[in-house]
């Protein structure tokens, strides 16, 4: 059983996968496309709005040549965290369920050639970023002010 699965391994699933390798909690990131996608999609020549300082995970140095990220710099960057702390990133492989079980959770994966899988897992965290539209999941609490989509 995963302790904590993550769907997401754009910038906050990759914060709190590197969160969880320090605590030395076993944790799973969940990719429906490649490691954080979006920022891939951007313009190639775009420069973020945030400093370097401000986008670092798990103390790992994010060196910039200019005053502000691009997003060369940042694709290279979330890479090397991932490499760095060896956070095991199933790329390519969209959660396509989650249901609550007595034990935790299980998860329906469906992989890029077709092939769908189950995964047990204690805990779940969904970072599956601003772009995607969100799967409201029907559970207590999902309405709070305190909780975004």
């Amino acid at each position: 059983m995963i302790e904590l699965a993550v769907i997401g391994a754009g910038p906050a699933g990759l914060a709190v996968g590197v969160a969880a390798r320090q605590e030395g909690i076993g944790c799973v990131l969940f990719e429906k496309g490649s490691i954080v996608r979006t920022i891939a999609g951007y313009p190639t020549y775009m420069t973020f709005f945030s400093t370097a300082e401000k986008l670092e995970l798990g103390g790992i140095p994010f060196v910039v040549v200019g005053d502000k990220p691009t997003r060369r710099e940042a694709l290279k960057y979330y890479v090397r965290v991932a490499d760095h702390f060896q956070l095991d990133i199933h790329q390519y492989e969209e959660v396509v369920e989650v249901v609550r079980q007595d034990s935790g959770f299980r998860l329906r994966t469906r992989r890029h050639t077709g092939e769908e899988r189950e995964q047990q897992a204690r805990r779940v965290v969904v970072a599956t970023g601003y772009f995607d539209t969100p799967n409201l999941l029907g559970v207590p609490g999902e309405d709070l002010p305190k909780v975004t989509h």
